[in-house]
Formats: C-alpha cells, sequence, structure tokens
C-alpha cells in the first residue's frame, strides 16, 4: 500500500473511530477503566509506526471531543485518556525523532507523565474532595504509582511499535 496522503488519513479516521469505539465500550460496562484507556491508546501505533505525527496528533483531538460527546460529557471519565494515555505513543514518537540520548528522553516521557497524573488529580480533587489522608499522602503515592505505570506503559509502547513495525515490513 502507498503512502498517499488519502490512504494516511483514512488510516487515521479508522484508528480514531476505534480509539472512539473502546472508550465508549469500556464507559458502558464500567469495569476495567484503565484497560480501555490503555487500548484505546494501542490503536495510535500504526499510525506511529507509519511516522504520521500530524495526523495522530489530529486523531488524538478527534477521539477526546468524539469521546466526550460518546459518554454524555462525562469530562471525568475522558479525562485520564487526554492527560496520561492518550498523547503519550505521540510523545513516544516525537521524542525518538526530537531528543539524542535515552536517559534525557525518558526523563522527558516520565515527567510529561507524571504531569498528566497531577493533572487528573487536581482536576478530580475540585469535584470529588479530599480526605485529610489523600492531602497527606497523594503525592507520594503519585510518584511511585505514575513511576511504575509509566515504566510499564513505556515498555508496552515500545514494544507494540517493535512488533508493528516487524510486520509492516513483511
Amino acid at each position: 500500500m502507498r503512502n498517499t496522503a488519502s490512504n494516511n488519513m483514512a488510516l487515521s479516521s479508522i484508528c480514531a473511530a476505534l480509539s472512539t469505539a473502546l472508550l465508549t465500550i469500556g464507559f458502558y460496562l464500567g469495569i476495567g477503566d484503565f484497560i480501555w484507556y490503555f487500548a484505546a491508546s494501542f490503536v495510535f501505533v500504526p499510525m506511529i509506526c507509519k511516522r504520521l505525527l500530524k495526523e495522530s496528533v489530529c486523531a488524538f483531538f478527534v477521539v477526546t471531543v468524539l469521546g466526550l460527546i460518546m459518554v454524555g460529557f462525562n469530562y471525568i471519565y475522558i479525562l485520564p485518556f487526554f492527560v496520561i494515555f492518550g498523547y503519550y505513543p505521540m510523545l513516544y514518537y516525537w521524542s525518538l525523532i526530537k531528543i539524542k540520548g535515552n536517559a534525557l528522553r525518558k526523563i522527558i516521557k516520565l515527567l510529561a507523565f507524571e504531569f498528566g497524573m497531577f493533572m487528573m488529580w487536581r482536576f478530580t480533587y475540585l469535584f470529588v474532595g479530599e480526605t485529610e489522608f489523600l492531602e497527606k499522602y497523594m503525592l507520594p503515592i503519585l510518584l511511585v504509582v505514575g513511576i511504575v505505570l509509566f515504566f510499564m506503559y513505556d515498555f508496552i509502547i515500545m514494544r507494540l511499535i517493535a512488533i508493528c513495525n516487524y510486520y509492516m515490513q513483511k
């Protein structure tokens, strides 16, 4: 298949539709929310393998808006996808292109991931409230959980891109 503009736009439209469907299914099933966020972000990997950064960013925003519409503007549900999981495959690819040095690349991605975790906590704090325990221990919990989740997620994205590249070369 040739790499034409219409093929690229069709691929990004299919990926956006599939990602929106996964987020919507996850919302209505009500179980395993983070699995659906992971799956919805993994859909962007074929676009990253074809080096379609602009199209994948456009598809990310389309998924966010369509996801909001499909879940009845329940932005608390879409927020983790928007601030943590959805943009990460694009950040991964962008950091491979622009940043030299593996350690600096990991630090920048980790800071972006932790910032997303912090933003998610602050937005939910506005509407859910906070207990004394959360007020005292939330930042250390976010740091530890964020680091573990980041390295796990980064490894999975790296392996998915390698697998996708392997099958695209065949």
